[in-house]
C-alpha cells in the first residue's frame, strides 16, 4: 500500500506536540526516547518520499525535452537516476555536462536543479525564460541568443565563462554574480548592472556599449578585473 505523505506529517506533527509535552511534564526517559525514535523513522520516510516526488517531476521535465529524447530515447529514466544526484532533493546536483543545445521545447529550468557539476549549455534556447534563483555551474555556462531570458539566478556562481551574448531581452545583471569571465556583447536590451558582482577575470562587450560608463566605474571598484571590447561585425 502506498505510504501517505500527508498522513505521515500529520503523524510527525502530533509526534512532536508529544515530545514537547514530555519534556515539559518531565515524563520516563524511556517514554521520551522512543517518541524521537518514532519521529526519526517518519521523517526518513517524509525525505524518501519527497526525494521520489522530484525524480519523478525530473523525469517527466526531461520527457518534454526534445534534447533528451534525442540523446536518451527510451533511456531518459536511466539517464535522469546516472546524472542527478537526489540525496538533498532541494538542491539538485546534475553530474557532468549538460547540453540542451537548440531545444525550442526548453521553457525553464526546475527550481530544484540548483548545481550543474560540468558546463551547462543552453545555446538557442529562444523559449527559455526562467531559472532556478540560486544556480552554480561547475565550467562554462552558455545562454548564447537565449531570446526571450529576462532574469538571472540572484545567487549565480559560473566558474568559467558566462556566455550571455545576444540575450536582447535580459534586464539586469544581478547581485551575488560571480563568474570567471562574462560576454555581454549584444545584450541590448540591458538596463542595469550591480554593484554586488564580481568578475574574476575579464568582461566582453562592444565598446559602444551603453552601459561602458558602469561597467568601468566597477573595474575601478575592483569588481571585474579587465575589459575587453569586441569589434562589431558589420
Amino acid at each position: 500500500m502506498p505510504i501517505n505523505c500527508k498522513q505521515i506529517k500529520q503523524k510527525l506533527d502530533a509526534l512532536e506536540t508529544a515530545v514537547g509535552e514530555f519534556e515539559v511534564e518531565y515524563k520516563e526517559k524511556s517514554d521520551l526516547e522512543k517518541l524521537l525514535e518514532m519521529k526519526k523513522a517518519l521523517q526518513e520516510q517524509i525525505h524518501e518520499i519527497h526525494k521520489e516526488i522530484v525524480r519523478e517531476k525530473m523525469i517527466d521535465w526531461a520527457k518534454d525535452l526534445s534534447s533528451f529524447r534525442v540523446r536518451y530515447g527510451e533511456q531518459i529514466e536511466k539517464a535522469i537516476d546516472d546524472n542527478i544526484d537526489f540525496t538533498n532533493p532541494g538542491e539538485l546536483v546534475w553530474h557532468g555536462e549538460l547540453n540542451l543545445f537548440n531545444d525550442k521545447q526548453v521553457k525553464e529550468i526546475s527550481k530544484e536543479l540548483q548545481v550543474i557539476d560540468g558546463n551547462l549549455v543552453l545555446t538557442d534556447c529562444d523559449h527559455l525564460t526562467k531559472l532556478p534563483k540560486k544556480m552554480k555551474v561547475n565550467g562554462n555556462a552558455n545562454f548564447l541568443a537565449c531570446d526571450y531570458l529576462e532574469e538571472l539566478p540572484h545567487e549565480f556562481y559560473v566558474s568559467k565563462k558566462l556566455f550571455l551574448t545576444n540575450c536582447k531581452k535580459l534586464k539586469k545583471i544581478p547581485d551575488g554574480l560571480d563568474a570567471l569571465e562574462m560576454d555581454i556583447t549584444g545584450c541590448n536590451g540591458l538596463q542595469d548592472i550591480s554593484d554586488d558582482i564580481k568578475i574574476r577575470k575579464s568582461i566582453w562587450m562592444y565598446a559602444d556599449f551603453h552601459l561602458k560608463d558602469k561597467i568601468e566605474k566597477l573595474k575601478k571598484q575592483g569588481k571585474i578585473r579587465s575589459i575587453n571590447y569586441v569589434v562589431r561585425n558589420n
